[in-house]
């Protein structure tokens, strides 16, 4: 529903509702009749044009039908004898209309893209200004169906215009690429002023009614900072972020997919992890993956039942204090109005252009009707699909995703790709609540992480292992002694990702055992005494060697509220864009996590057996490299939020990231920006970061080590830290686009 409000503000300063006026869909603007202050109208979701008397607000007393698609904004002719009013749609019209008739008077189709504004000129009669997302600005008269003027005003989307009150020629452009730009009329060569200033797309330029040179503006930001103020918790600003995260980064998560959510709460010093990864359809059967492996990648077979949105519900269940439509309300503006595509998911895009191509309820989305190219970086995407969904969520919560008639669409959506899921597997979907794994260090710090099917215990052993060395800045004080702790730690994760091998879901296989061997200081040591000092030992060594698909492309959220409060959350959809195909009905691009289970007689590329913990069962959860974590001092207060993306390479990179933090005594940014190398057993190889100095890899070679140079940016760490001294630090990491925010 669509909700408007008429506030009065007396002489007293006192402010109060006076109306309060329902229509069944999503209200997107509204205009004041000039002639008869009662009268006013609103735009809508559903493509419609409702007249409102605010003295009997209860039904609308018109409501106006000829837009195909939403009507992005409305504005009634600003003269005082005029009945006259415009409206731009996402259907690529501005439409006339005289408020006593229901038919519009004109169309105006001269547009290639969603039209976002359309503004009349306070000044010269009959004429209006439109923009739309081709990057023109048009003028028209309203005695013509085609423009009087055509201005390529920007390179980019243009998302707000308005006239000046007291310079008829000159109006302003506003666009996603943040820019805003003046331009005279009568010369339109090149504008009289460009507006720089805004990082990201500039939602509304409006001038001044009292000054010629005054032009305010408002522009897009992420929700964690104002969710905080509000006075939210942590938990709020987490699922604020990531609900908004899910809209920029709709190839690595979103509600199609999974999470693990790390939450510390410091008045109790505890942390629990939800976990709400994806589980395997009750109607699963490995044999139809043996017979055809490609099944778990891409397709309708391919998708696990997503526990995404579950999360964040128990999770604001639990910690949650702001109500939960105003968490999901800057997600929905993000789809409805659009977000500039960033440097990385253009990337993405390009990268899987062919796949998008060829699958048609992707090229909806990601192909930019205007050029014909998969959008590309700058450019600016809506997805009114997921609009729709976010909106439903929003006042229905998880279930209406789960149990109402969005369930029944996705699953239509899912079986019509060949998938064999049930609205039964949708209903019976559970988030786990789940004690952290807990591990201190000879510092007294205290790791918090995710339990099985997260990799928090592997992360605590690599860490014990590491801090048995007895690591300080002088670990780096040469080549040499780079090169020993290099070898070191590529040594440790060996032997971890040895025993990564035999986790899986707690609920369906035994693995206290190893669990416990783990987080062990006896076993952490046991293995440090094998690590010999200069050089690897034979393959055998390491231990029982099974293999585990490698996980794929993730996002990370690190918070750290004012109250000490924490949380760590690691999402995903596996693979860029998840199974290839999107839900048409909801918007959302599913997951392919049926590609995280190991499948009987199917070895890897390497010939290594598959590993029978993580073996797929209806209902159970793929074992996973994700494991957001949260350090605490001796007192239990936060001092390191952190996680990352990037598949088997997490394990590595945050290992890296939090010796070099806590130990060697790094900056949070040195410590991320930092050259990195990865080891996972399989391949028998260290990977080593482009830049990674050359000194040291010939000394790794030396010492037996297959070193390898790989260009790609690999894994991307998110952190927070907090010094000794009081001071926060956050970093997001080069590899890939993020942001960091705090008040």
């Amino acid at each position: 529903k669509g909700f408007g409000h008429v506030i009065h503000l007396d002489s007293s300063g006192i402010i109060s509702l006076s109306t309060q006026f329902i229509w069944k869909d999503s209200l997107l603007d509204l205009s004041w009749s000039e002639a008869q202050p009662e009268l006013l109208i609103t735009s809508a979701g559903d493509g419609t044009i409702q007249l409102w008397n605010i003295q009997q607000p209860h039904n609308a007393i018109r409501v106006y039908g000829g837009h195909l698609k939403e009507v992005y904004s409305v504005q009634w002719n600003q003269t005082r004898t005029g009945d006259n009013f415009i409206s731009s749609s996402w259907d690529q019209t501005v439409k006339l209309w005289n408020v006593h008739r229901l038919n519009f008077v004109q169309s105006f189709d001269n547009h290639h893209h969603y039209v976002y504004e359309s503004v009349w000129s306070p000044q010269i009669r009959d004429t209006f200004a439109s923009v739309s997302g081709d990057g023109y600005l048009r003028l028209w008269n309203i005695l013509s169906k085609q423009p009087t003027q055509v201005i390529r005003a920007h390179d980019a989307e243009i998302l707000s215009c308005d006239w000046n009150k007291y310079n008829q020629y000159l109006i302003a452009t506003a666009a996603s690429d943040g820019l805003i730009r003046c331009w005279d009329i009568r010369n339109t060569t090149l504008p009289t002023i460009e507006l720089p200033g805004h990082k990201y797309a500039v939602r509304r330029i409006l001038f001044s009614p009292h000054y010629e040179n005054v032009l305010v503006s408002t522009s897009y930001d992420f929700s964690t900072r104002d969710l905080l103020r509000k006075g939210g918790s942590a938990v709020d600003a987490a699922i604020a972020t990531l609900l908004c995260m899910g809209v920029f980064h709709p190839q690595s998560m979103g509600l199609g997919g999974g999470c693990l959510i790390n939450v510390y709460d410091h008045k109790r010093r505890k942390a629990n992890v939800i976990d709400a990864r994806e589980v395997a359809p009750s109607a699963a059967h490995e044999s139809v993956y043996i017979a055809n492996s490609h099944r778990t990648l891409s397709g309708g077979l391919a998708v696990a039942v997503p526990g995404e949105l579950r999360g964040y519900w128990e999770a604001h269940t639990r910690y949650g204090i702001l109500p939960w439509s105003d968490l999901v309300e800057p997600a929905i503006k993000m789809c409805r109005e659009g977000i500039t595509i960033s440097r990385h998911l253009g990337d993405t895009l390009q990268a899987m252009r062919t796949r998008i191509e060829l699958e048609p309820t992707l090229k909806e989305v990601f192909i930019n009707r205007r050029t014909g190219e998969v959008y590309k970086h700058g450019e600016t995407i809506i997805q009114a699909d997921l609009a729709k969904t976010l909106q439903a969520i929003a006042h229905g919560g998880a279930d209406a995703l789960y149990t109402g008639k969005l369930a029944q669409h996705l699953i239509e959506d899912i079986r019509h790709f060949g998938g064999n899921m049930t609205l039964d597997d949708l209903k019976n979907y559970r988030a786990v609540f789940r004690e952290a794994v807990r591990c201190e260090f000879r510092d007294g710090t205290v790791l918090h992480s995710t339990p099985p099917p997260g990799s928090g215990s592997v992360l605590a052993h690599i860490l014990q292992v590491m801090d048995g060395f007895k690591i300080t800045d002088e670990c780096m004080a040469s080549t040499k002694d780079a090169a020993i702790f290099a070898h070191r730690f590529a040594e440790t994760l060996k032997f971890a990702f040895a025993q990564r091998s035999q986790l899986g879901d707690p609920a369906f296989v035994e693995i206290d055992e190893v669990v416990s061997k783990l987080m062990s200081k006896g076993y952490a040591r046991a293995i440090r005494d094998k690590i010999r000092p200069d050089n690897v030992q034979s393959f055998s060594a390491y231990g029982l060697v099974l293999s585990n698909p490698d996980d794929s492309g993730t996002a990370h959220l690190s918070v750290l509220a004012p109250n000490g409060d924490a949380v760590a959350v690691t999402s995903s959809v596996n693979t860029w864009l998840g199974a290839g195909i999107r839900s048409r009905s909801t918007g959302i691009v599913l997951n392919n996590e049926m590609d995280d289970f190991s499948f009987p007689s199917i070895t890897n590329h390497f010939g290594v057996p598959p590993s029978p913990t993580n073996f797929m069962r209806a209902g159970k959860r793929p074992q996973s490299s994700m494991c957001p974590s949260i350090f605490t001092n001796s007192k239990g207060d936060v001092v390191l939020v952190i996680g990352a993306a990037g598949g088997t390479k997490i394990l590595s990179s945050i290992s890296q990231a939090v010796i070099r933090t806590l130990w060697i005594g790094d900056t949070i940014k040195e410590a991320i920006d930092a050259r990195r190398l990865h080891h996972q057993l399989l391949p028998n190889e260290i990977q080593l970061e482009e830049g990674f100095p050359e000194a040291i890899s010939r000394k790794l070679r030396r010492m037996g080590h297959r070193a390898v140079v790989h260009a790609a940016k690999g894994s991307s760490v998110v952190a927070i830290h907090k010094h000794p001294d009081g001071s926060i630090h956050a970093c997001a990491d080069f590899r890939k686009d993020g942001s960091t925010a705090g008040y």
